[in-house]
C-alpha cells in the first residue's frame, strides 16, 4: 500500500551518500573528511524552502495535524527544511502572518525533543523575512497574538499549550546559526525587550522546563494568553504537568 503524502509533511528530502552510512566508521569518517576538504557547504547551515499552501487550498484529508488545516482556513503555510548538514537537518512547518512576517511552529513533546501532534504547541520562531520589499510594519508580536486567537477558537483543538524560547539579537548572531540560515531581517530586539514584549502581549510566564538548544540556565515560557475554548482532551488526560510549574526566579 502506498503511503499516503500529507501537505504539511511534504517536506524538502535530502539524501546522505551511503559511503558515510558505512558500518565501518573509520571509512565513513575518510570520506567525511574528504566531503569538508572538497565540499565543505555540504556541512554549512542552509534554509531549504519546501511547498508553500495558499489559504483554502487544501482539504482536511490533505493534512496530517489538523491544526494545520484550520490554519489554512486563513493562512498560507507551507514546509522547509533547515539542513545542518547532508548527514542532519530539521523539518520546519511555517505560517505567513502577512507583511513579510513568518513563524516556525510545531507540535511538540518537550520531554523527547520530538515533534507530536497534540498537547503542546512550539512557537519556535518568529522573524521577517529579509526578502520582503513591502511595508516595514513594526507588528509582529502583535500579528503572533492575532494569530494565536485564532487557534483558540479551533474545534476539538489537541492542543492545550504553547511555549516559546524568547532569544534576542544578543544571542542570534553566534549562538543560534540554524536561526541565521533563514536569512531574517536583523532587529535591534534583545532577549529583554522581547520578554517585555512578550509579557505584555502574550502573557508569558516562565517555567522550569529547560530549553532545547539553550544555554543550561535558559528555560521555556509559557503562553498565558492561550485558552483553547474547544480542546479535544480534557485536564484528567494531561501529560504534562511540569508545564503548569512556574519559575520563582
Amino acid at each position: 500500500m502506498e503511503k499516503r503524502t500529507y501537505f504539511d509533511t511534504n517536506y524538502p528530502i535530502i539524501i546522505t551518500p551511503r559511503l558515510l552510512e558505512s558500518h565501518d566508521e573509520w571509512m565513513a569518517n575518510l570520506f567525511r573528511r574528504e566531503f569538508h576538504r572538497y565540499q565543505p557547504d555540504l556541512y554549512e547551515w542552509k534554509w531549504i524552502e519546501g511547498d508553500s499552501i495558499e489559504i483554502g487550498q487544501g482539504e482536511e484529508e490533505d493534512f496530517l495535524d489538523p491544526l494545520n488545516f484550520w490554519l489554512n482556513k486563513e493562512y498560507r503555510i507551507g514546509t522547509g527544511r533547515l539542513r545542518e548538514s547532508i548527514e542532519k537537518s530539521v523539518a520546519v512547518n511555517w505560517c505567513d502572518l502577512g507583511d513579510g512576517y513568518r513563524l516556525h511552529y510545531s507540535g511538540y513533546d518537550y520531554n523527547t525533543s520530538q515533534r507530536a501532534y497534540s498537547d503542546v504547541l512550539l512557537l519556535d520562531f518568529l522573524y521577517r523575512r529579509s526578502e520582503w520589499s513591502g511595508p516595514k510594519t513594526n507588528d509582529g508580536t502583535a500579528r503572533l497574538r492575532k494569530w494565536i486567537n485564532y487557534i483558540s477558537e479551533m474545534p476539538d483543538n489537541p492542543y492545550n499549550w504553547m511555549i516559546l524560547h524568547p532569544v534576542g539579537e544578543e544571542t542570534l548572531g553566534y549562538g543560534s546559526p540554524h536561526l541565521v540560515a533563514c536569512d531574517y531581517a536583523k532587529t535591534k530586539h534583545s532577549t529583554s525587550d522581547l520578554l517585555k514584549l512578550y509579557k505584555y502581549w502574550l502573557k508569558i510566564k516562565k517555567t522550569t522546563i529547560p530549553s532545547n538548544g539553550g544555554m543550561p540556565d535558559e528555560f521555556y515560557y509559557r503562553v498565558d494568553c492561550y485558552r483553547p475554548k474547544h480542546p479535544k482532551f480534557k485536564e484528567e488526560r494531561w501529560k504534562f504537568p511540569q508545564l503548569l510549574e512556574e519559575s520563582t526566579e
